[in-house]
C-alpha cells in the first residue's frame, strides 16, 4: 500500500511540478512582453458545484490592435484563476467590466500569447505549495505504517 501511495505522489509531485514550471515561465516572460491598448470584451463569472461545494471562474475577454490586426485573448494572468470563491471572482468581474479600456501584454513573437496581468500571482504560490507537499508524501510514505523492530 504504501509503495502504492509513493507511486501516486510520484506522478502527482510530476505533474504539478510540471504545470508550475510552465505557468513560472509564462509569469516571467510576460513582464518583458510588449503592451497595448485593449478593450475588455465580456466579463462573466461562471459557477460550478461539486460535491456541495461551489466554485467561480471569472471570465474576461479582450481585444487589442497590434500591427493593425485586431487580436484577442482571454488570459487574465499565469496561471488563471479558477475554482476561487465567489467574492474573489466577482472582484475580478467587477476590476474588468465590459467596454473597459485595459492594458493587454503580449508576446510579440506570437500575439496569441497574451494576459491582462503580467508576472507572478497567488495562484503560482498554490501550485508551488502542492508541488512541494505531494513531494514530500512521495518522499515519506515509504516510512509510513512501518513499525519499529
Amino acid at each position: 500500500m504504501n509503495m502504492i501511495l509513493c507511486f501516486l505522489s510520484v506522478i502527482l509531485t510530476l505533474l504539478m511540478g510540471s504545470q508550475f514550471i510552465t505557468h513560472k515561465i509564462k509569469a516571467d516572460s510576460s513582464l518583458r512582453w510588449s503592451h497595448a491598448k485593449g478593450q475588455i470584451q465580456s466579463s462573466t463569472v461562471n459557477w460550478e458545484s461539486n460535491k456541495g461545494r461551489d466554485f467561480y471562474e471569472p471570465k474576461v475577454t479582450y481585444t487589442f490592435d497590434y500591427k493593425g490586426n485586431l487580436c484577442g485573448g482571454n488570459t487574465l494572468c499565469f496561471p488563471a484563476p479558477s475554482h476561487i470563491n465567489e467574492e474573489e471572482a466577482n472582484s475580478i468581474k467587477t476590476k474588468f467590466p465590459a467596454g473597459a479600456s485595459v492594458t493587454v501584454y503580449f508576446d510579440p513573437q506570437s500575439p496569441v500569447n497574451s494576459c491582462l496581468e503580467p508576472g507572478d500571482n497567488k495562484g503560482l504560490s498554490y501550485e508551488l505549495y502542492w508541488t512541494l507537499g505531494w513531494a514530500a508524501v512521495a518522499l515519506l510514505s515509504p516510512f509510513f505504517g512501518k513499525k519499529g523492530s
